[in-house]
């Protein structure tokens, strides 16, 4: 899911390195602040270094650049994607999909982002999708 948001708003030349890793983090924390309310850089800091088990769960050092490492377009873009997955779901099951899960879920699948978003647009395919996605929160909850 994250490789595939990268493509679709890569406007940035290839640099060295593991790519994506910066921005996954970023990802996590924007996703994170958004599910969280925190509107601002300063609110999510100050929310990390109270909650330093969530700092830690997200992978991330509390600081001012980690809004920085991925545009806004990108993480309403994962957030919504999140929201409208937990939106198929009935009420018991939409805290169980959380992002990880989901990201691995389109892993298992072997679905791009594209592939997400086209089975969200097609009616026929939701109920499908629920079905999936209810299956898969099942069998890894038996872990």
């Amino acid at each position: 899911m994250l490789s595939a948001l990268g493509e679709l708003h890569t406007a940035e030349p290839k640099r060295r390195g593991n790519p994506g890793y910066g921005r996954l983090r970023a990802l996590r924390v924007l996703v994170y602040a958004r599910l969280k309310g925190l509107e601002n850089d300063t609110r999510v800091v100050e929310h990390l270094k109270k909650n330093r088990h969530a700092a830690r769960t997200l992978g991330t050092k509390v600081g001012v650049e980690i809004g920085r490492l991925i545009s806004s377009k990108q993480a309403q873009a994962a957030v919504w994607y999140l929201q409208t997955s937990r939106g198929l779901l009935p009420t018991n099951w939409k805290n169980q999909l959380t992002p990880n899960l989901l990201l691995q879920f389109l892993k298992n699948q072997k679905w791009s982002i594209e592939q997400l978003s086209t089975k969200l647009d097609d009616v026929e395919e939701l109920e499908n999708l629920e079905n999936n996605l209810k299956a898969f929160i099942r069998l890894e909850a038996s872990y």
